[in-house]
């Protein structure tokens, strides 16, 4: 068996590194959906205002104040890693039990968002 040239071990490596199909169909479709997005075509989805309202309240046990706020949120979840954010708990940690997260309706809703 002959030994490789420099040169031929370098191609076989680049051939190696080559996407996949998978990777450039996503690829391909990721920057055909800016190109919409730079022409108007579609609604960028990271700068529309979020669904929803959610209002929070870590309870008031012994007699303390509730610590309270309002986050804007598409979803429970992600309302829920909002709330960690404010409240400075790391994203492997559980949000405490005692904490209540509900929807806020749309008649009370801040941004009057019918």
């Amino acid at each position: 068996m002959s030994r490789m040239t420099r040169h031929q071990f370098l191609a076989t490596k680049q051939t190696r590194r080559r996407t996949n199909r998978d990777t450039a169909a996503t690829r391909l479709l990721r920057q055909m959906k800016r190109q919409l997005v730079a022409a108007g075509k579609i609604e960028d989805p990271v700068n529309r205002p979020p669904k929803y309202e959610w209002r929070w309240q870590l309870g008031s046990d012994f007699g303390h104040e509730a610590i309270h706020g309002i986050v804007q949120a598409d979803t429970r979840s992600e309302a829920r890693a909002f709330i960690k954010r404010e409240l400075g708990i790391p994203k492997n940690r559980r949000l405490p039990m005692q904490i209540t997260i509900e929807k806020v309706p749309p008649c009370e809703d801040s941004r009057n968002v019918a």
